[in-house]
């Protein structure tokens, strides 16, 4: 239930922004931080659709697919560390 409430905020969120922008095009209402609210619960989804994507690995018993996986999210990790860091 709560991430049905969750993904009905993200979903909103962008309506109502894609709603003023075809309303009042000539404001420029589309501005980044209109959806700043909805960081939260995108990066609560994404981190329960990551969980799920490792925990259907580690069920099927398919451990090449978690190094697999686990490497690529390492990899991301560590290149959003490297960008960051200059």
């Amino acid at each position: 239930l709560l991430l049905a409430l969750i993904t009905t905020l993200l979903g909103l969120l962008a309506f109502s922004l894609l709603r003023i922008s075809l309303e009042l095009p000539f404001y420029a209402q589309a501005k980044a931080f209109y959806i700043l609210p909805g960081l939260l619960p995108l990066s609560l989804v994404a981190a329960e659709g990551l969980a799920a994507a490792a925990e259907w690995c580690r069920r099927r018993n398919r451990f090449w697919l978690s190094a697999v996986y686990f490497g690529w999210l390492g990899t991301l990790a560590g290149a959003i560390a490297l960008t960051y860091l200059t």
